[in-house]
């Protein structure tokens, strides 16, 4: 039950991207060029045993929806990589960065006229992302809004992307993740809703992690583990955190 209102509202989150990225036109202009490409944001997905993601052991799927709701950040890396998104850019798209600067327009009818402006940039030890829309998105106008914003270190070992709400100019949503020594850490938020934290560890073993917002914190409200071999372990906590019931699943 918790599962599904959790995924419910990442299927809103999808509806909205959908709403502002896929488009009837864009503007027309030459392509970026192949050389100084700009950085690639490096979040990767968690990756389950066959064996967990093809069980019919209820908890296992349960455990398995809250990496698939982890591993949905990708929904959002349209905006963030120019060779994926913006195929036809305005002149003013700056392609030898640092910085690099892509801006293209999406017209899909009169509620979604807009115009998007992903910027790149590094200093020392971080690479950046911004992504500032303007114009009309669902019938709201809206001017100069910070969409995303992304950074990562350039030692690959940690970064985080936010997005924002343009109801609300709030955070809405924020992934991060961690890497350490062959293991990885992939946390993704929704503000005043749940947070799920997944572990992936060297040796093919993890761990998932549920809270759920209760209108004050985030207890947690179901945790699993996993082996190499696809087999688990299982526990679910009430609404004040406390443990109450726990279980196991085989192959």
């Amino acid at each position: 039950m918790k599962y599904a209102k959790l995924w419910l509202v990442v299927f809103t989150a999808s509806l909205l991207l959908a709403g502002i990225s896929c488009s009837k036109k864009e503007s027309s202009s030459p392509a970026a060029p192949a050389s100084n490409n700009p950085p690639q944001l490096d979040v990767e997905e968690v990756t389950l045993p066959q064996a967990m993601t093809n069980s019919s052991d209820t908890k296992a799927q349960e455990a398995a929806g809250y990496v698939n709701t982890a591993n949905s950040f990708t929904q959002y890396m349209q905006f963030l990589s120019p060779s994926s998104s913006a195929g036809a850019l305005r002149a003013e798209s700056s392609y030898q960065g640092p910085p690099w600067n892509y801006t293209w327009t999406v017209d899909d009818g009169q509620d979604n006229n807009y115009t998007v402006d992903l910027t790149i940039d590094e200093n020392d030890t971080l690479y950046t992302w911004k992504v500032i829309v303007s114009g009309t998105i669902d019938g709201a106008a809206i001017n100069n809004f910070m969409l995303i914003s992304a950074r990562q270190g350039k030692d690959d070992s940690s970064g985080y992307l936010i997005m924002y709400d343009p109801s609300t100019a709030a955070m809405s949503v924020r992934i991060d993740w961690y890497r350490s020594g062959g293991d990885y850490v992939l946390q993704y938020q929704m503000f005043n809703n749940s947070r799920v934290v997944v572990n992936s560890y060297h040796d093919g073993t993890g761990r998932v992690s549920y809270y759920e917002w209760n209108g004050s914190s985030y207890p947690l409200r179901f945790q699993a583990t996993w082996n190499a071999d696809g087999s688990g372990e299982w526990w679910t906590y009430n609404s004040s955190g406390v443990n109450d019931g726990s279980g196991s699943w085989s192959i």
